[in-house]
């Protein structure tokens, strides 16, 4: 699923385009859907591997995101991927930041990053 954040940071935005979906029109929206589409047909056919997580995981992607007016470029939020204006037109790009998800699943590191979170906060 891809959304728009509208030039803001409240995720996931509003739903631009679904699984089975044509072209929406705008070229953030239609990379980031193709080219994350692209990736999880790359890690079932090369990895047998069923989206980020292995089981099926939805992929979620916004665009147009922007933080406080600035712009981080994409990013892995541990649930989702955000991406600023024109950075999903690169397909390498998409695949980069799905691939984080794929690896904070694999490795765990997404939930022990969580636990020295609420250490940060707590102590």
């Amino acid at each position: 699923m891809t959304y728009d954040a509208q030039n803001g940071s409240d995720l996931p935005g509003v739903l631009r385009r679904s699984e089975g979906e044509g072209p929406y029109g705008d070229p953030d929206v239609d990379s980031a859907h193709d080219f994350a589409g692209d990736t999880y047909d790359f890690y079932l056919e090369y990895n047998d591997r069923d989206s980020i997580d292995g089981n099926g995981m939805s992929i979620v992607s916004s665009v147009h995101y922007y933080l406080l007016g600035w712009c981080p470029n994409a990013g892995w939020t541990d649930s989702q991927m955000i991406y600023c204006d024109g950075f999903p037109q690169a397909q390498d790009v998409v695949g980069h930041e799905l691939t984080h998800g794929v690896t904070d699943h694999e490795s765990g590191l997404a939930a022990l990053r969580r636990v020295w979170s609420y250490r940060r906060v707590f102590f």
